[in-house]
């Protein structure tokens, strides 16, 4: 059998709570009424695909048909309308919202592209099943040939004094180091570092790419041999079946407030009849 690897999201999801990874990607549960993280998410699909098709663009990678803007604007229609099918209820001011920032986002990032410098060899890559169908934003190379493993992360809203804080929350970044670890095993080639490609639409528009020093030698194969367990628990968990159930969390709150799922489990007890009141079920992609 080959060895189960799972994506970057998924693991973390089961590392900060094996329940909440089970209610979220096996079982397909969401909260009906969508919060400031749905609506991030919503934002920042839309976004990755419009930068997308202008880095393919400008990189001579493959134009498609679509504009940039029109891309993105075309998955966020779909995604919404996916989901208010599901029964998923949206603010609307919020929903109306989201094109226009959409808009702005895209609309001023050329003036303020970070990556002119470099080499694109690729967007959205999707490294496969023997990577956990990671898909890595942007894999470039500079000037001296080395190769860049770079994400996107695009905020709606993020002031000026909270975004070194925020840069600093992706040092020893798990999902990155993923990637650097996918791609060298991949391609053979080294990489030592990861970029950040912070794009803030409000209050003020600013790009930001910076640097991390990426896993190496002895402290990778660490991370690989932690992964590669944690992989295996998570591949012996779901061989249990759907009845199982898996650890509760040792902490139900972050700074951002209560689990999503709080009500699921702690009010509701898992009950899924009670659970269908707060709760819609859809089809999740690993």
């Amino acid at each position: 059998m080959i060895p189960a690897v799972y994506s970057p999201s998924r693991t973390l999801s089961y590392v900060s709570c094996p329940m909440l990874h089970k209610l979220s990607y096996t079982d397909g549960w969401m909260p009906r009424v969508a919060d400031n993280s749905f609506y991030g998410r919503l934002f920042g699909a839309a976004v990755a695909q419009g930068l997308a098709v202008y880095r393919r663009r400008t990189a001579s990678l493959g134009t498609g048909s679509s504009a940039p803007l029109a891309a993105a604007l075309a998955l966020f229609s779909t995604e919404v309308a996916t989901y208010q099918r599901a029964g998923v209820h949206f603010d609307q001011d919020t929903l109306d919202a989201l094109p226009g920032e959409i808009e702005h986002a895209l609309d001023k990032y050329p003036a303020h592209d970070t990556l002119v410098d470099y080499e694109i060899i690729d967007v959205e890559l999707d490294l496969g099943p023997d990577y956990g169908n990671a898909r890595v934003d942007v894999l470039a190379k500079d000037k001296f040939g080395h190769y860049l493993v770079i994400d996107d992360k695009a905020k709606r809203k993020l002031e000026a004094r909270w975004q070194p804080k925020e840069l600093m929350s992706y040092e020893a970044d798990w999902k990155m180091n993923h990637y650097v670890w996918a791609i060298s095993d991949k391609l053979g080639v080294p990489i030592d570092r990861y970029y950040i490609n912070l794009i803030v639409v409000t209050p003020r528009y600013s790009v930001t790419l910076a640097p991390y020093p990426a896993f190496q030698g002895k402290t990778r194969d660490w991370w690989e041999a932690s992964a590669r367990r944690l992989w295996n628990r998570m591949e012996q968990e779901a061989a249990l079946g759907p009845d199982f159930t898996p650890s509760m969390a040792v902490v139900h709150k972050s700074q951002y407030g209560k689990c999503p799922m709080w009500t699921a489990c702690l009010d509701h007890g898992l009950d899924k009849d009670l659970m269908m009141v707060d709760y819609i079920q859809v089809e999740r992609a690993h």
